[in-house]
């Protein structure tokens, strides 16, 4: 490692644990949607901290490899001090237990496939080689206490991305729980490509001079990338029972409300459809135009002015209409979603939760402060 990548993969070494210190609300620092302490685990600090040497080596490897197939993967299978192995391709890295080298090659296989999604999508995909060789470190962890240690969110989660802002760089690490592979089969892939799309998503963010993203579209955007089905059926049932918030009023919610609300799971099915009536009625390339719109210099309500001509309440009534549609009697087949969560009356005493609807079930992602889920 060159003495330059050595002092920059030290700045990522305190970028990252500066999460763990940091008070902010939002997605990268902003302090606009107000603040919130978080409470970090004296474990977990201890945990990240004997973590930190190796993401100066995971973030700055400069092999490559074609990522296109398990046999073209880089596998380490010396165990380092930490009892991980790496597995690399191009773009991603992975660390690993001994056990878990089959699973951690699906996941290098499902984040190297989701490339060209990415691009549909946003246009746009985070090559390491243009990022002066970075590849995104992901950590599978071997159980649910261990993820529990690496994030501090344990079953609230079952994927996340850790990411700060440093030199004006978006600093991203994945950590995976077990826990992704005990859903459907195509659930793993998903919840993959979804961690990805935030990865790639917030990699063309203008953090100097864009508006506060709101939850249900960072969320929905990325469930829509990942082609969440499945949302779209949770919907449909709380459709039916009317539990469906406006976007006006979802737009509303700071990013901790929104984590913390017991209706967290309606940010990412309503996000979901709305990104799909867009496709459905735009085309795919208005998705990518209010990524890219909302992404520089405008909040959502100017996003959908600029490219869709319509006001977010405008908007928020083309949904409405979609949704009947969508959901019109017998056009609706029941199927559980593929999360795990916690019921609703739990979720309000854990976090002093108020503005909830009975019946809503907390999801099994959720961010924290410098956390995408």
């Amino acid at each position: 490692m060159t003495s330059r990548a050595k002092i920059v993969a030290i700045g990522v070494v305190a970028g990252v644990l500066s999460v763990i210190a940091l008070v902010v609300t939002g997605y990268y620092g902003r302090k606009s949607t107000g603040v919130t302490a978080v409470q970090i685990p004296p474990e977990t600090i201890r945990y990240l901290e004997q973590l930190a040497h190796k993401l100066g080596d995971l973030t700055f490897s400069r092999k490559e490899g074609s990522g296109k197939n398990r046999s073209n993967k880089e596998d380490d299978e010396q165990a380092d001090a930490g009892g991980f192995r790496r597995m690399a391709t191009d773009n991603f890295l992975v660390y690993y237990n001994a056990p878990d080298k089959s699973r951690a090659g699906d996941i290098l296989d499902y984040a190297e496939e989701s490339k060209e999604r990415m691009r549909e999508v946003f246009d746009h995909f985070p090559e390491a080689r243009n990022k002066n060789g970075r590849k995104l470190p992901i950590y599978l962890a071997s159980s649910d206490d261990e993820y529990d240690k690496m994030t501090g969110i344990g079953n609230r989660s079952v994927a996340c991305v850790k990411s700060d802002v440093y030199d004006d760089a978006f600093i991203s690490t994945m950590y995976v729980s077990p826990a992704i592979f005990r859903g459907s089969d195509e659930f793993p892939r998903q919840a993959i490509v979804h961690e990805v799309a935030h990865y790639t998503h917030f990699d063309i963010v203008d953090f100097k001079n864009t508006k506060n993203l709101v939850v249900w579209f960072t969320e929905g955007l990325a469930s829509f990338t990942a082609k969440e089905e499945y949302r779209m059926h949770e919907l449909g049932e709380a459709y039916r029972a009317g539990r469906v918030i406006p976007l006006t009023e979802l737009s509303a919610y700071s990013n901790a409300e929104a984590y913390s609300s017991a209706n967290l799971r309606l940010f990412y099915s309503e996000g979901h459809s709305v990104l799909k009536m867009v496709e459905d009625r735009y085309g795919l390339k208005a998705v990518t135009s209010l990524v890219a719109t909302s992404s520089r210099d405008a909040d959502i309500d100017t996003a959908t002015r600029r490219v869709l001509n319509v006001t977010l309440n405008q908007f928020n009534a083309l949904w409405l209409n979609y949704l009947s549609s969508a959901y019109s009697v017998g056009s609706f087949m029941e199927k559980p979603g593929a999360v795990c969560g916690v019921g609703v009356e739990a979720a309000r005493k854990a976090q002093g939760e108020t503005r909830s609807n009975p019946g809503v079930s907390v999801v099994g992602r959720e961010m924290r402060t410098g956390r995408f889920c």
